[in-house]
This record gives C-alpha cells, sequence and structure tokens, in this order.
C-alpha cells in the first residue's frame, strides 16, 4: 500500500470527492488531473484549456502528469485519461479502481453537465470508454454515498490486506466482508441497518432474504426481535440456519437476542459496521434490548458464531460517529494496560481527524483486550468482565436523561471523566489522573462537558436502575492510576462499592 492508488472512470462517477475522501482517509496527498493539466496550461479549469489550447495539448500534458507519479499520493484522473497508450503502459500493475455507474444515473447526477466540455458527445464516449477493456478494477458507485465508494474501492483494490484472526471466531482485515458464513449448513437471512442497503451487494453469497432494520437505540426494543423473528420463520430458517448482520451495536444487540430465542438458538454472524460496534459492541456475547428507560435490561450472554470485523467500512462513517467509537477505545486503554501503551498520541490524533490507519489499530487493540476478559470471564462471575463498565453507569444515565440524546461514547467518556474526578476526591486516584483523561478525551474530539439540556430526575432514575447494583450497592468503576509505565495486566480500575453513590455531585460536574 506504499504506491499510489488511482481512480479512473467516466465524468460525474464521483473521482474527485471519492479521492479526497480516500487521501484523507490514508494521509495521503491529493492529485486531481484536471486541474493540475489546467494550471499547468495556463488556464482557468480544464473546459477553458481545451477551448484555447485543444484536446490534443491538453490531453498531452495530462499523460505527463499522470506518468510522472512516483509517491504514494491518491490520483483522480480525469475521464478518457487511461485511452492513451503511454498512460496505459505506465499504470500496468499499478492499482487503479474505476469507478462506475450506469449513464442514466451519471446524467441525474450531472443535469445539463455543465462545465464539461464533452457532454454532448457522452452516449458515444460512454460506449467507447467503458466496455470490457476499461482500464482498472470495477467499482460500483451507484446508491453509494461517496464514503461508501471510497470504502468499497479499498475493499477490492486491496482485499485480505492485513487480514488476522484476534480471537476465536474473530477475523479483522479488508475486504472481508464477503467471505463465506463458517458452519453453516442450512438456510441463512441476513439482517441489515436500512441505511446501508447498497452494500448488500457485497453479502456472503446463498442468504434466502435479507431483511433491512432502523439501525438507533430506539429499535431496541422486543418489538423489533418479534420482526426478526417472523423474518427466520417465514424464510424457513431452520435449526441449521443462521443469522448474518450487517450493522452497528444496536442492530447486533437485538440481532443476536433475536437469533437466541428462535428455535432456542441458532447461529449468528456479525459484520459491525461502526467504530463502537468493531472495538466493543459485537465482541463480548452480550445481546439485548432496552425495557422502559433501562438499558439492556432483557437480554442474553451467547458468543457469537464469527465476527468479520472490516474496517473499510467505516470510510463511510461521519467524523462524530467515528470520534464516538473511539470511547471504547480510550476506556479499553485504561482497563488493559497493553492497549494504552501500544497507542501513541499521534494515534489518538489521528483517529480523531477519522484517519483509518489509526482507528484500525485502536480497534485491533480494544477488540483484543475485550476478547482476553470475555474468555477469562463470560458470565462475570470472576470479577474482571465487569471492568468494562468503566464511564458506562453515568453515560447509560445521560443517554436517558439529555435533550437531544446524548451518542453512547460521548456520554461514555463523559461518564469515565466524571468518575475519575470523584476517585480523585476519595484518594483512590492520584492528582492529574483526571486531567490525563481528559487530554485523551480532547485529542479524540469527544466532549469534555454536556452541551445539551439534562434532566436530572431522569438523570437519578436511571443510576438507581442500574444493571450494577447489587445487595444494595452500586459497584462504581474507579481508575486507580495513569494507565502507563509498569504495572499489571489489569490494575488500572477498580470496583468501588457504595451505598449512596454521590448522584448530586455527578450531575454538578457534568454540567
Amino acid at each position: 500500500m506504499s504506491e499510489a492508488l488511482f481512480l479512473a472512470g467516466f465524468m460525474g462517477t464521483g473521482k474527485s470527492v471519492v479521492g479526497r475522501r480516500l487521501a484523507r482517509l490514508l494521509e495521503r496527498p491529493f492529485v486531481d488531473t484536471d486541474k493540475v493539466v489546467a494550471k499547468a496550461l495556463g488556464g482557468r479549469s480544464p473546459r477553458a484549456v481545451i477551448q484555447e489550447r485543444g484536446m490534443e495539448a491538453f490531453r498531452d500534458q495530462e499523460k505527463r502528469v499522470i506518468t510522472q507519479i512516483r509517491g504514494n499520493e491518491v490520483v483522480a484522473m480525469g475521464g478518457g485519461s487511461d485511452l492513451n497508450g503511454e498512460t496505459r503502459d505506465f499504470l500496468k500493475g499499478k492499482s487503479v479502481a474505476r469507478l462506475r455507474a450506469p449513464l442514466s444515473v451519471i446524467e441525474a447526477r450531472l443535469g445539463k453537465g455543465e462545465g464539461r466540455p464533452l457532454w454532448k458527445e457522452r452516449k458515444k464516449l460512454y460506449l467507447e470508454r467503458e466496455g470490457e477493456g476499461a482500464l482498472g478494477i470495477p467499482v460500483q458507485t451507484e446508491g453509494l454515498t461517496q464514503g461508501a465508494v471510497a470504502g468499497r474501492v479499498l475493499r477490492q483494490l486491496y482485499p485480505d490486506k492485513a487480514s488476522q484472526k484476534i480471537g476465536d471466531g474473530v477475523l479483522m482485515g479488508w475486504g472481508q466482508m464477503s467471505r463465506p458464513l463458517p458452519t453453516t449448513t442450512g438456510k441463512w437471512v441476513g439482517l441489515f441497518d436500512q441505511r446501508l442497503g447498497a452494500l448488500v451487494s457485497e453479502a456472503p453469497e446463498g442468504g434466502v432474504s435479507h431483511l433491512p432494520l432502523v439501525g438507533k437505540d430506539r429499535a431496541k426494543n422486543l418489538r423489533t426481535v418479534e420482526r426478526i423473528l417472523e423474518g427466520l420463520s417465514v424464510s424457513g430458517v431452520g435449526k441449521d440456519g443462521a443469522l448474518w448482520v450487517l450493522g452497528g451495536g444496536g442492530i447486533t444487540d437485538v440481532a443476536g437476542l433475536a437469533a437466541a430465542l428462535y428455535l432456542r438458538g441458532i447461529a449468528i454472524h456479525l459484520v459491525p459496521t461502526t467504530v463502537l460496534g468493531m472495538a466493543d459492541a459485537a465482541l463480548g456475547g452480550k445481546f439485548g434490548v432496552n425495557r422502559g428507560k433501562g438499558k439492556n435490561l432483557l437480554g442474553v450472554v451467547r458468543l457469537p458464531d464469527s465476527v468479520v470485523i472490516d474496517p473499510t467500512l467505516l470510510a463511510g462513517l461521519p467524523l462524530r460517529e467515528i470520534r464516538n467509537g473511539a470511547a471504547e477505545i480510550i476506556k479499553m486503554s485504561w482497563v488493559w494496560r497493553q492497549a494504552a501503551l501500544a497507542m501513541g498520541e499521534e494515534e489518538w490524533e489521528g483517529m480523531g481527524k477519522g484517519r483509518l490507519i489509526p482507528i484500525e489499530r485502536g480497534i485491533q487493540w480494544a477488540a483484543k483486550g475485550k476478547l482476553k476478559i470475555v474468555k477469562r470471564d463470560l458470565l462475570e462471575k470472576r470479577g474482571l468482565r465487569i471492568l468494562l463498565n468503566f464511564g458506562h453507569t453515568v453515560g447509560h444515565a445521560l443517554e436517558s436523561s439529555t435533550v437531544p440524546r446524548i451518542r453512547h461514547g460521548e456520554g461514555v467518556g463523559l461518564g469515565m471523566l466524571t468518575n475519575t474526578r470523584w476517585a480523585e476526591r476519595l484518594g483512590v486516584a492520584p492528582k492529574g489522573t483526571a486531567a490525563f483523561l481528559e487530554k485523551e478525551l480532547v485529542r479524540v474530539g469527544l466532549p469534555t462537558s454536556l452541551d445539551r439540556e439534562l434532566n436530572p430526575e431522569a438523570f437519578k432514575e436511571a443510576i438507581l436502575k442500574d444493571k450494577k447494583w447489587d445487595k444494595g450497592e452500586l459497584q462504581v468503576l474507579l481508575p486507580t492510576q495513569i494507565p502507563n509505565g509498569d504495572g499489571g495486566e489489569w490494575d488500572t480500575i477498580m470496583v468501588y462499592r457504595t451505598k449512596r453513590p454521590p448522584i448530586d455531585e455527578w450531575l454538578a460536574q457534568i454540567a
């Protein structure tokens, strides 16, 4: 992946916007050959240059620009540039993706084709350029956002990049979402976030049907479970069948419960599509739904049969959602010292800017840490798995009491910070621990104070209904030190039991 990445394709397929997206994701320089050529020839735009200097001069300069690429740039090539013989020879063996769309879709995108000097000849040119001999690996763009196209480019250009098994049944790597389902011999149904419908074409072959769902927390309820159960039954899925799930944590949570209930349990295969899902929600075998104002009050603990973590699926995720998931990576770096030592300041900052490689590295370490804990303490009987709840008591309460509703990761980040400040006041953590955590939250772009309305009574009610009450005491996870330097593997977080949690103090800190 150290070489340049070239985007070819017809006008209106999104080469420039997708190229800029890829360059940002990969932290690479971006080259738009049309603009470079126009500037080199002294024109205001490619159209102006062609009118003033002619197409031959434009194409000749275009060839020079492309064939002089020697670095790791992302290069958006002008339509038709790859028809030049010298350019084609230069591009042989290089990473070239060809963005494609039906001509009718392109016409709908470009309208009257303003600024496109060859627009009137589009039908003839489309037939000439987009035939079987067209250069590059074809990447269909119809129905996809620019970010989703960028992710598809990476999956198709670099399949199996850094593919590795990071735990039992958990595979991580680019281009893995289309892998055949393991251990399934009967019929299977696909379940997907309705916002990701265009990605269903990349699902493994063999699904008898695909069911769309609303991928939001409000859909985590028994009505959604019933809908999935009905879909499995109508599709004729038997005991040897399975559920394949594409979506974020809300989707995988509810799907896992449905799979556990259907015929007393069928196989489930997860393909999380958010940082939150990849780093946390899809990995621990906890599946459930909300009830009333309580989070995850109904559910099961049952490990998925397989999980595929494909970071390229994050290419279309809004930056705020990437930061939202980064909270769980920060949490794991406090729970598992090895993860903290693996992540440096530049990687945290890269994650906050939406850079794919730092995000991928953070997910890898968070996933490894969670899988280690789950393997040792699946049912929370050994006092280890509870550490994963650091920040979640306050975080869940914020989710239940804020308007507009705060995102899960943002709430967890504030929860970790609130509990760390309390730990300092109790003398459990040394002074400066909260300041260190606050800097980490700021680096990834997470809030350190509340920016919305909060209902104090709803917050208190959520705390009093939290799942971590045990024998009349709330188990609160508190840091004992900053997770750096020498120390034990799991000794940075402790369980602090209290009969009277300082809810008013927590509220005052958050506000």
